[in-house]
C-alpha cells in the first residue's frame, strides 16, 4: 500500500483490468461517433423525445384531477330545484347565521361546515345530502360535504353556485332562521 492508502497502481490494474478493457470497450463504443451503436442511441434518444413530447400533455391531462378524488358529487342550481320537494333530500347552508337570516334554498338548514356532526344528519346514511356556501370561490361546502362523507353518508353532494347562484338564477329564498342542531 502506498503512504496515502490507496492501493498500488499494479494492483487497480490486475484486479480490474477485464472489467476495465470491456467497459473502455463499449464505452468507445457507445460514444464513438462512427460506431453504429453511437447512431442507434442517438436515434433512441430522439424517438423518446418524440414519444414523450406527444405522449406527456396526454398524460398530463389524464392525471387525476381534485375532482376525481373528493368524496362528493356537484349539482347545478337547477338539479337542486328540481329534487327539492323530495322526502330523502336534505339541504344543508354552510354559510354564517348572518348570511343564511339573509335569505337561503327553501327548507335548507344551516350547519355551519365546522360544526357538522352524525347527531346533525338524518340517521339514514343513503339519503341525499346536498350543501352549499356563498359561491364557487366558497369552500365552506367542500369541507362540510367532505366530513359528511367521513360519516359514512353515500349520498353527498355540494351546488359549486351557492347562495348567489341560486339568487342570480332567480330562484326563491326564505328568510326564516332554521337550525339544523
Amino acid at each position: 500500500m502506498k503512504k496515502n492508502g490507496a492501493p498500488p497502481k499494479a494492483y487497480l490494474e490486475q484486479a480490474t483490468l477485464p472489467l476495465y478493457r470491456k467497459n473502455r470497450l463499449i464505452a468507445l463504443a457507445l460514444f464513438n461517433e462512427n460506431s453504429e451503436s453511437f447512431m442507434i442511441k442517438k436515434n433512441l434518444r430522439l424517438w423518446w423525445l418524440m414519444l414523450l413530447s406527444v405522449c406527456g400533455p396526454l398524460w398530463l391531462l389524464s392525471a387525476p384531477t381534485q375532482a376525481d378524488t373528493e368524496p362528493f358529487g356537484k349539482m347545478t342550481v337547477d338539479v337542486v330545484a328540481k329534487h327539492l320537494s323530495e322526502k330523502n333530500f336534505h339541504v344543508y347552508d354552510a354559510n354564517s347565521a348572518e348570511s343564511f337570516a339573509k335569505g337561503h334554498v327553501p327548507g335548507a338548514l344551516h350547519l355551519p361546515f365546522d360544526s357538522i356532526t352524525a347527531e346533525k344528519l338524518p340517521q339514514t346514511k343513503g339519503d341525499t345530502l346536498l350543501f352549499y356556501c356563498m359561491n364557487p370561490k366558497c369552500n365552506a361546502s367542500h369541507a362540510a360535504a367532505k366530513r359528511a362523507a367521513e360519516l359514512g353518508y353515500k349520498n353527498v353532494y355540494i351546488m359549486p353556485a351557492g347562495i348567489d347562484g341560486w339568487t342570480k338564477a332567480g330562484k326563491p329564498t326564505e328568510k326564516m332562521s332554521k337550525n339544523a342542531g
